[in-house]
């Protein structure tokens, strides 16, 4: 709570151009009630309550409006008080969302980079796997991205920036090559703007 109060004051005084937070609050209910507790929903309500606060932040400050994206997720899931279950999907598959600015509405991330990312369903692929799911990992380079700068020296994890949150229109592809393509979707970031 005091860290949330702390960024509200702070983002509304400052409006800096990243912020990054970690609400642990859901993780620590975890631990000590378990996944799926009463305890645990308590917490994730409170996590809701946060985010709508952020959210309307954004939408009372025309500076924030329409020129801010916000790219939701977790460390890990978890079942009864842990998440070291390698075997266990609940312990490792995590929501990866992303609203805002430059963001398509509605559209599942999967769908939108087929070429590029698989989803797993229940399976865990391995970081040598050809085609890679979404991880959490892929967030700090999408930020990047949406900020228009590059990806960070060294990173492994969507390096290439190329998790995209807006669908190419099907014009756009024909006669163009990859690297093309990919220009074409940097242009796109920024100018729309999708509702929650």
């Amino acid at each position: 709570a005091t860290l949330h109060a702390a960024f509200l004051t702070d983002m509304a005084a400052n409006r800096f151009n990243y912020s990054f937070l970690h609400y642990r609050n859901p993780d620590t209910a975890g631990h000590a009630d378990g996944w799926g507790s009463p305890g645990w929903n308590i917490a994730v309500k409170e996590i809701d309550g946060y985010l709508g606060d952020i959210l309307n932040l954004i939408e009372a400050d025309p500076l924030l409006d329409h020129h801010t994206a916000i790219i939701f997720s977790a460390d890990h899931g978890g079942t009864g008080t842990g998440h070291g279950d390698p075997t266990n999907p609940a312990d490792y598959t995590i929501p990866f969302l992303v609203w805002g600015a430059g963001v398509a509405n509605g559209v599942d991330l999967y769908d939108v980079n087929a070429s590029t990312r698989l989803d797993p369903g229940t399976l865990r692929p391995d970081y040598n796997a050809l085609l890679q799911p979404i991880r959490n990992g892929d967030g700090a380079n999408l930020a990047l991205g949406l900020l228009g700068l590059g990806a960070i020296p060294g990173s492994t994890i969507n390096a290439d920036q190329s998790l995209n949150v807006v669908p190419l229109p099907a014009a756009a592809w024909m006669g163009l090559g990859l690297l093309a393509g990919l220009g074409a979707i940097r242009k796109l970031r920024g100018r729309t703007r999708s509702p929650v």
